[in-house]
């Protein structure tokens, strides 16, 4: 008596293959003896279809109802209308229509192996049947489950295949009792790897599961396709999350007792250690579906637990009994090695040659490094650097890092806030060369030049094949007015926007191609927004524009402003706080020490010069008896760039050059709003926004425009224009480049000390030691500071100190002991000098005519009897205060001083808070990544997301021409399940 065989086809929506199945099951060669069909809510002709075949029994189950639910329910009804005679169900989906004879060969492969519990066909594709879709499952020592064989022509070479792991659902073959007596599939894998648990217990249970080589079933549509219980069509990240879901719940389900709590224990922390690995290998859309699968299976949505007791109850062979057919670590390497190399060719039109040697790029930076020597010759020996807007920072790294998050703002008198975002930027600059953190700004003036010249060099190399033309924007760059005044004057915020700009650019421009170019726009858009926050607004217009062009991946650069967020957040509170949203336009104003200077308007502001004197040419042309005004002369030196400019909108590269314009529009409006801004002030003197950054911004898309001009014009043209703007570059530096060779520069060799060796000495054995010091300025004012410790540092500066609009009740009583102090009184007073903790006077160097003021305040001291002169310097004249207190004797602020910043729970929360958004930025910034993802971004489709940059074919369809500007890029890579980590589990 031949075995009955019952079918069950489910099918959910799909009535435009299910004809095509019912009549593939009612040709076959050996016909099934009932046929059990199960509609699940379907939107379309499904069930009317399934009533015309007129099946033995049809089912209609809710629209949640997964495949092995579905089966679960057929099967129950079947037992209850024959009772559950033994036989056989072959298991199909709408999308698995079986070859005529796919039945007869797998009960031809029943009928050779009477133990055989479970039989698989092999999946081919309905399109086209050669190609294998799936045939057999495995799964590795660390439970991944592994497709045998998939995507490979069907050339009889795995017909001597028989005993594996598992089947594939669609097309199985299993006895009735065992699944009567495992309870069909596991509930808690409704939509993965419910076969490959299945046929798992089977082998455990002492069965056996084989593949019929000769049976085959069609498979419709991608087999990565994975759709939820209602059926829809599941995105990348549900795809990811159901996959690794389902591989730890059978982590969990097939464990021993003592297994499973272990297991159990590290679901959420394995969670962190594989989304650190996903950040490195730039898949951050893994990290969202990998907790929340860690969460759904460690609380019991999956139900675990019960799958495990049910596990076990059905064991009878050792859980080792199936290790012989698993996938070897050998053959997983293998596996690996040989995919690496097919994914290594298929990722070769990734590659960007830039070709840095061959087309001169390591001959800009060598001019840049060569005149960079030459400008700094006098400061090349220097421990530190002063003058200007530069102070040293903080002798100690740890008390660079301790002014960072939320702390003492103003160290003499204990006031309390969050730090300026800045102070981060120098914390880390500073850790470079930790042994002695202001040996880093020394680098940084040094190595500025070449730095801002290999930022050009790199952005033009996107944009033209020329060498000439990257050359020509490298020392372009370098000789921008902006970089040298900035150098000049000590501005070091300005001197980081430069170098970093066209890295930033080069970022956008690459963020809708990779996760790596995201992450790293998004660190330098903190950079530069901490460095110049003047700048922010227009950073939003170009991050909202590259978004724009970033068309179905926009969302992935939502991530760019988030390092900036979390790093301005305590501030832009802080601010509000003192003064509502009048006091959110403080957080624009210039962090680092505060420097007043004369307002910069008209032909100066726009012609690239951040100070009155045009960077030193008005000395320069009155020195030479030159006639013309700097503003003639200047205006005349920048006709070739205007005229390349000019040339780049009207050409055929006016789409760069329209890019280009859109970023000097921002910078010139930048630069307008910003000379008009008086955000902080040094005593009663206002002092205006640093035009340097804004002018940058500007100058560089006006050198886009003019390199889209030069690219334009045929080699002879664009050599000749190119020399004409490169020479009117070269010579518009001069003056500001020369100004250490003539001693006009306001930098200078300094040390780290800022305070006279004893007060050094002292400061560095008690930190809260105070020193006053009082700096003569003009107009008969006078500049206090109550430092702490070792002196001033540009790490302990605050724009929350800068740009309060009144004094506070500490400042008053300082402001009314000075008062006191400098008067004709015998006596100090005493108990207030106590109070503030001040161990020391400092008489500053007075400031340009200030002398006069000077001398009197001398003599004041002099003749107090409390004070007792300690000596000159190069700091100024010191005086002791008698019997003075190492810490203040006002308890608040001796408080706030001896807890520090790292010191209360508000700065180790912010600083923990900005170091980990940083830490995760910087992961996913670093370049590593899978070769998958270069592989698929390789193979996309060319859309032309790079048409407004470039009207012609694109280079990866097209030889490079010298004239190309921008050439169109692939589209972006969308991690998918395809690039799971084989072999890989941590």
């Amino acid at each position: 008596m031949r075995a009955a065989v019952t079918v069950i086809l489910v099918a959910r929506n799909g009535a435009h293959i299910l004809d095509r199945t019912i009549s593939a099951v009612e040709a076959q060669t050996r016909a099934p003896e009932r046929i059990a069909m199960v509609n699940i809510d379907s939107r379309d002709g499904t069930r009317e279809i399934m009533r015309r075949a007129e099946p033995d029994l049809l089912l209609s189950l809710p629209e949640d109802t997964g495949f092995g639910d579905a089966v679960r329910e057929a099967a129950l009804e079947l037992d209850g209308l024959d009772g559950g005679e033994e036989g056989w169900l072959w298991l199909l989906g709408a999308d698995n229509s079986p070859e005529h004879d796919a039945l007869e060969q797998l009960m031809a492969t029943v009928e050779r192996n009477p133990s055989l519990q479970v039989t698989g066909p092999k999946q081919v594709r309905r399109d086209d049947p050669a190609v294998i879709v799936e045939y057999g499952q495995t799964m590795t020592n660390n439970g991944a489950s592994v497709v045998l064989h998939q995507g490979e022509l069907d050339q009889g070479q795995f017909e001597r295949l028989s005993d594996v792991l598992a089947v594939g659902a669609g097309g199985m073959l299993v006895r009735r009792s065992v699944w009567r007596e495992l309870g069909g599939f596991d509930p808690g894998l409704p939509v993965v790897d419910d076969a490959l648990d299945f046929c798992q217990r089977v082998w455990l249970g002492g069965g056996r599961v084989l593949l019929t080589p000769t049976a085959r079933v069609e498979r419709d549509g991608n087999p990565e396709t994975l759709l939820s219980p209602s059926g829809e069509r599941m995105s990348a990240s549900q795809r990811i999350f159901e996959r690794r879901k389902a591989e730890l719940h059978r982590r969990l389900s097939s464990s021993t007792a003592f297994g499973f709590i272990l297991h159990w224990l590290g679901l959420v922390p394995m969670a962190f250690l594989r989304s650190g690995w996903n950040l490195l290998r730039k898949l951050p859309g893994r990290i969202i579906p990998e907790f929340a699968a860690a969460f759904a299976v460690a609380f019991g949505r999956t139900g675990a637990w019960g799958a495990r007791r049910r596990f076990s109850e059905y064991l009878s062979e050792p859980r080792t009994a199936i290790d012989r057919l698993r996938t070897t670590p050998a053959e997983q390497r293998k596996q690996r090695e040989l995919r690496a190399e097919q994914l290594r060719a298929r990722a070769q039109g990734t590659k960007q040659h830039v070709d840095f040697l061959a087309t001169g790029g390591a001959w800009v930076v060598l001019l840049g490094l060569v005149a960079s020597v030459a400008m700094h010759l006098p400061i090349m020996d220097a421990g530190a650097l002063t003058g200007g807007a530069l102070l040293p920072i903080s002798p100690d790294v740890v008390e660079l890092w301790g002014n960072t998050g939320y702390g003492v703002r103003d160290e003499g008198l204990g006031a309390m806030g969050p730090a300026d975002p800045f102070t981060l930027v120098l914390a880390l600059l500073g850790t470079v060369t930790f042994w002695q953190p202001s040996l880093a700004v020394v680098g940084l003036w040094l190595l500025a030049l070449p730095l801002a010249g290999l930022g050009a060099w790199m952005l033009a190399a996107r944009l033209t094949a020329r060498p000439w033309l990257r050359a020509v924007a490298g020392i372009a760059w370098m000789a921008a007015p902006p970089l040298l005044v900035a150098l000049n004057e000590g501005r070091i915020t300005a001197v980081i926007v430069h170098v970093v700009l066209p890295w930033l650019i080069l970022a956008g421009m690459q963020a809708i191609e990779t996760w790596r170019a995201v992450a790293t726009l998004a660190l330098l858009s903190a950079v530069v927004a901490a460095a110049a926050p003047s700048l922010i607004p227009a950073l939003v217009l170009l991050w909202l524009l590259s978004m724009t062009m970033g068309r179905a991946h926009w969302r992935r650069q939502l991530i760019v402003p988030v390092p900036a967020l979390v790093l301005f957040a305590p501030l832009v509170v802080s601010q509000f706080n003192r003064g509502g949203l009048a006091g959110l336009l403080r957080i624009f104003a210039d962090p680092g020490l505060a420097v007043a200077s004369k307002p910069v308007t008209g032909p100066a502001a726009f012609l690239g010069f951040p100070v009155v004197d045009f960077g030193g040419w008005v000395d320069t042309l009155a020195s030479a008896g030159v006639a013309f005004e700097a503003p003639l002369v200047l205006a005349m030196l920048a006709v070739p760039v205007a005229i390349a400019a000019g040339l780049g909108v009207i050409s055929a590269q006016f789409r760069t050059a329209a890019m280009g314009l859109v970023i000097a529009l921002c910078g010139a409006a930048t630069v307008v709003l910003a000379a008009k801004l008086e955000l902080q002030s040094i005593g009663q003197a206002p002092v205006t926004l640093w035009l340097g950054s804004a002018q940058s911004l500007m100058l560089l898309g006006l050198g886009g425009m003019a390199l889209a001009g030069l690219a334009s014009l045929r080699r002879a043209g664009a050599g000749i224009l190119g020399s004409l703007m490169l020479l009117s570059m070269i010579v518009t530096a001069m003056p500001p480049a020369l100004a250490q060779t003539f001693s006009t520069s306001l930098v200078e060799a300094g040390s780290t000390n800022t305070v006279p060796a004893i007060v050094q000495a002292q400061g560095t054995v008690e930190h809260r030691v105070g020193t006053l010091i009082l700096t003569p300025s003009d107009g008969g004012t006078l500049r206090i500071v109550l430092d702490r410790g070792t002196g001033e540092t540009l790490d302990a500066q605050s724009t929350l100190r800068t740009t309060a609009e009144r004094l506070s009740p500490e400042q008053e009583r300082l402001a009314s002991l000075v008062g006191e102090l400098v008067s004709d009184y015998a006596e100090a007073p005493t108990s207030e000098l106590h109070a503030f903790g001040v161990s020391y006077i400092l008489l500053a160097p007075a400031e340009a005519d200030a002398s006069d003021l000077r001398m009197r305040l001398s003599t004041s001291l002099d003749a107090n009897g409390a004070l007792a002169p300690a000596g000159s310097s190069v700091h100024g004249t010191l005086w002791q205060v008698s019997n003075a207190t190492l810490a203040p004797a006002d308890p608040e602020m001796s408080a706030h001083l001896a807890a520090g910043n790292l010191g209360t729970w508000q700065g180790r929360l912010i600083l923990a808070v900005q170091l980990f958004v940083l830490l995760v930025t910087l992961l996913l910034a670093l370049p590593t990544g899978s070769l998958e993802a270069d592989a698929a971004l390789a193979e996309r489709p060319v859309h032309r997301r790079w048409a407004w940059l470039d009207g012609e074919l694109t280079a990866a369809h097209r030889p490079m021409d010298y004239g190309d500007v921008a050439g169109e890029r692939v589209d972006a890579y969308e991690p998918d399940d395809q690039d799971r980590e084989e072999g890989i589990s941590l």
